[in-house]
């Protein structure tokens, strides 16, 4: 899980949008944007300067005193990663104008980028204090105090962004997060669906949210606000590689190896070799999660341990049963759908027995098929009964547990051959459909290896 969380945090410092470093789409509110397009000559910065060239500390144009020339040199100055110059800038703006809002929340920006939150907050502070209706400076400190973990102050900045603007999706979705950090995950659905209510096109809400379901167990629920993501981003990794950890603690490994391929195939992210390898050995394929673990180790990476182990234990009996030399032992990455089959669904033959004879039984038949009719469809009942509920699958105990007790052959339930034909269909029926849904879920066993 610390995996996810990892590259949660990174989607969230660097998709633009995301992080407290990107509330605003210009370096500058709309009054000092117009204020810049109606000085073009008083900023200093030639539009011929390229960015890539250090800005040095002469004068500004015609005007040194010039607030809006030093504003836009110092963003120059930060855009280069020189941020002392540009906090240097911002300053010397700020004692020509100590009013200036802008300046305090552009130095904050830089103190941040240099690694100085509480002098970001500082500067956020003053800004509100200021101008307390500006719910982008709330905005921007409540990113800092999310930094120092500080959720409690966060969630407060975010909540007053919110009530001066109620259209700021990107304030709701980090908020959100901070809920789901907080484990309030009520009040973090609550808060990427209105994300999403002002921008449908928020893949990260539908991420988040999808986060969120999956950590209460609603799967499908998960799954379908992935889905979505994939539909308005399809080439982001994240989204595949969270489906796939929905997938694997649901018992779908074949699934869950899709996604985690795909996720490498866009990104190389190191964690979702490591997942492939746990959802290869949940379903028994050791020679491809051997092969996932050399490309991690490879890269200079350490694997997790539990893993390695078991691995090792696998490569030790491979060599009492094969001898040394074990090469040619079958692997069977292209059949991994029919192996999952097997592993995950055993009640899966006598299902389709006990529905083959249902049907059967629409025919005319001597009176002991029906006999062993009852006998086959009540045993296969109470062992998927069985299996359901060491699943913990109670719908389908209750379920399973009643065609048990209709067609059990002790107490022999007598009814019209019309109503018998009309029930072998429907349980024939329920056999296919429903027994063959049910899985055998791994969480157990990514447990033990996690």
């Amino acid at each position: 899980m610390s995996d996810e969380n990892d590259l949660n945090k990174s989607i969230d410092w660097q998709v633009k949008g995301n992080g407290p470093r990107h509330h605003c789409s210009t370096p500058y509110s709309e009054n000092v944007q117009k204020q810049l397009e109606e000085r073009p000559t008083d900023t200093g910065v030639p539009s011929s300067r390229s960015t890539e060239e250090p800005v040095q500390n002469g004068p500004i144009g015609e005007n040194p005193m010039s607030v809006i020339g030093y504003m836009n040199r110092a963003h120059v100055c930060k855009e280069q990663g020189q941020f002392e110059q540009a906090i240097d800038n911002y300053t010397k703006s700020i004692e020509l104008d100590p009013q200036n809002v802008e300046a305090y929340i552009r130095r904050g920006t830089a103190y941040h980028d240099d690694g100085q939150d509480d002098m970001a907050i500082s500067d956020y502070t003053k800004a509100i204090e200021i101008e307390p209706m500006n719910a982008e400076a709330y905005c921007w400190r409540a990113g800092a105090y999310r930094i120092k973990n500080q959720c409690q102050l966060a969630i407060s900045d975010y909540t007053e962004a919110l009530e001066i603007d109620p259209m700021l999706a990107e304030a709701y979705r980090q908020r959100g997060t901070l809920y789901h950090v907080m484990n309030q995950n009520d009040l973090a659905i609550s808060d990427y669906t209105k994300a999403i209510e002002i921008n449908p096109l928020d893949y990260m809400a539908y991420i988040k949210r999808g986060n969120v379901y999956r950590a209460n167990g609603e799967y499908d629920l998960a799954i379908s606000d992935y889905n979505k993501a994939i539909e308005i981003e399809p080439g982001h990794g994240l989204a595949y590689y969270v489906r796939g950890l929905c997938h694997h603690e649901r018992g779908q490994d074949h699934l869950a190896i899709i996604d985690y391929t795909r996720t490498i195939e866009i990104s190389h992210f190191r964690p979702a070799y490591e997942k492939r390898a746990l959802s290869y050995c949940a379903i028994g394929f050791y020679h491809e999660a051997w092969h996932d673990v050399h490309e991690i180790e490879e890269s200079g990476y350490q694997t997790d341990p539990a893993l390695h182990k078991r691995l090792d234990q696998f490569e030790q009996r491979q060599e009492r049963l094969y001898g040394s030399d074990h090469k040619d032992t079958p692997t069977c990455k292209e059949d991994v759908n029919n192996m999952s089959a097997k592993t995950q669904r055993p009640h899966l033959i006598p299902a389709a027995i006990a529905a083959l004879m249902l049907f059967g039984a629409l025919g005319q038949w001597p009176y002991g098929y029906y006999q062993l009719l009852r006998f086959v469809v009540c045993g296969v009942s109470i062992y998927i009964a069985f299996m359901a509920y060491q699943w913990q699958k109670i719908w389908a105990v209750w379920l399973f547990g009643f065609i048990g007790l209709l067609f059990n052959p002790l107490i022999p339930i007598h009814l019209p051959r019309e109503v018998w034909q009309l029930i072998d269909v429907t349980c024939a029926f329920l056999f296919i459909a429903i027994a063959s849904a049910l899985r055998k879920p791994t969480k157990n066993k990514v447990k033990e290896v996690q």
